[in-house]
């Protein structure tokens, strides 16, 4: 055998080494105990690395500005994988005194402008995936910001003919590889008859070009914040309406197809994979004491044709039924986060929330093109607040389960799972908490932009 010529056992092992490197991290650390060359390979940085770079296209790692995963040790990349878990460390200590401790700070300056009926609760950051840029909704429109050049690299300028509109909810979708964001915009016009509107926006995150994807009429509603929450992933969106009869409207942004249906009136909804998800009573039972976790595929709900349809005449592939005959709940939150640790699963959380309790729901989903989707619990229990707090409108919910809620006119993000530590920031309307590598984002009323990341 020629001395250049590589022996099988090196190239089983750079095979082996480029099939893990392809592979989810459950599946990478199944193999770990199958024998020694599978744990070597398994442990090693170059393993990790991989894992970590396909984290970081996906938008499960955020990264400071100035850090690159190259530069990171094999223990360091293993711990930002935990962390996309389970979150910043001080958050998950089990030790009450090991308060959550801020390691970096960035503050981004911003030309917030304070006008007539407009206050400070309306500009409401997020930290788009991967940790380079954050959306902010500011005077009524919205721009994207690069927060490692503290620069705003996009500013959204309607194209319909409107003289005068605001942008009065936002949401966003990460594109695979982090080089584009699918953008969902709820729109109030302020013509001679005030209308809604749901536009789809693709924004290039290297070039700051945006092409409008859709735009479609919204329902109407006696309000001036029309939108309750708004939703996009994949190719659906899906937009909650502030009215009394539970209205909300389910979209396919490739085809424009729509559907307008009712549900009960205290709801929220989310999107997982080609599937809508919504915790709430059905519209019978809002007084009972019950409600349901129930999910249905997206498609089946665009192509409902009954304008104004009742949901509860739908099946779901999945409806489960939730006891909270305990609680007097005023606010009910839901949030669906995929798994950085496999591929075909998702995490959701129920919270129902009153004054001085809550109860919490946590559900594991998977799902595949060729099989079912299965919703399986995981564990649920009640939380005794010592002090009033209540879910805010908007609040959000991280893939460790923190929750950012109100405590006596300000804001405390919480655990939701393990010892109560809660962290108080200023009486700010907006909180956003990233959903994996546990950064909090605000505005505060002097022109700044806060993001605190955690150790």
């Amino acid at each position: 055998m020629s001395r250049h010529k590589p022996s099988m056992p090196v190239l089983v092992q750079d095979i082996l080494l480029r099939i893990l490197c392809s592979c989810d991290i459950t599946t990478v650390l199944t193999a770990t105990p199958v024998n020694r060359t599978f744990h070597a390979l398994a442990t090693s940085k170059y393993v990790w690395l991989g894992l970590l770079f396909d984290l970081h296209r996906r938008g499960f790692i955020d990264l400071r500005p100035g850090q690159r995963l190259k530069d990171f040790s094999k223990d360091e990349l293993v711990g930002l994988a935990k962390r996309a878990v389970h979150g910043p460390r001080t958050w998950a200590t089990s030790d009450p005194n090991d308060l959550p401790a801020i390691s970096r700070q960035v503050v981004l300056k911003n030309n917030i402008q304070r006008v007539a009926g407009v206050l400070h609760w309306v500009n409401d950051p997020q930290l788009l995936p991967g940790g380079r840029f954050l959306l902010f909704q500011n005077r009524g429109t919205l721009e994207c910001r690069s927060i490692i050049e503290d620069r705003s690299i996009w500013e959204y300028k309607s194209k319909a003919r409107w003289t005068s509109s605001t942008v009065q909810m936002y949401t966003s979708d990460m594109i695979y590889g982090g080089e584009a964001v699918i953008l969902l915009l709820g729109i109030r016009t302020y013509e001679s008859e005030r209308k809604n509107f749901l536009e789809v926006v693709r924004l290039d995150l290297n070039t700051g070009l945006a092409t409008s994807l859709l735009l479609k009429a919204a329902p109407d509603t006696s309000y001036d914040n029309p939108f309750r929450c708004v939703k996009v992933r994949g190719d659906f969106a899906v937009a909650a309406m502030n009215s009394q009869d539970g209205i909300f409207m389910t979209v396919q942004i490739s085809t424009g197809n729509s559907s307008i249906l009712h549900s009960s009136p205290v709801f929220d909804i989310d999107l997982i994979t080609d599937h809508v998800v919504m915790s709430g009573p059905s519209a019978p039972e809002v007084d009972s004491g019950h409600c349901h976790l129930r999910i249905w595929p997206s498609r089946a709900l665009v192509a409902c044709d009954e304008e104004y349809a009742s949901l509860d005449t739908i099946d779901p592939v999945v409806n489960i039924t939730i006891d909270v005959s305990s609680v007097s709940y005023r606010s009910v939150g839901l949030a669906s986060h995929l798994s950085p640790l496999s591929d075909s699963t998702c995490i959701i959380w129920a919270v129902f929330s009153a004054p001085s309790s809550s109860f919490v729901y946590k559900y594991r989903a998977r799902y595949s093109p060729s099989q079912v989707l299965s919703v399986t619990p995981l564990s649920s229990w009640g939380r005794q607040e010592n002090v009033r707090r209540r879910a805010r409108n908007g609040f959000s919910i991280s893939f460790a389960g923190a929750v950012d809620l109100w405590e006596n006119e300000n804001v405390t993000v919480l655990p939701l799972a393990g010892i109560d530590k809660p962290l108080r920031l200023p009486a700010v309307e907006r909180v956003h908490i990233s959903a994996y590598s546990g950064a909090i984002a605000y505005a505060t009323g002097d022109l700044r932009i806060i993001i605190n990341y955690y150790e």
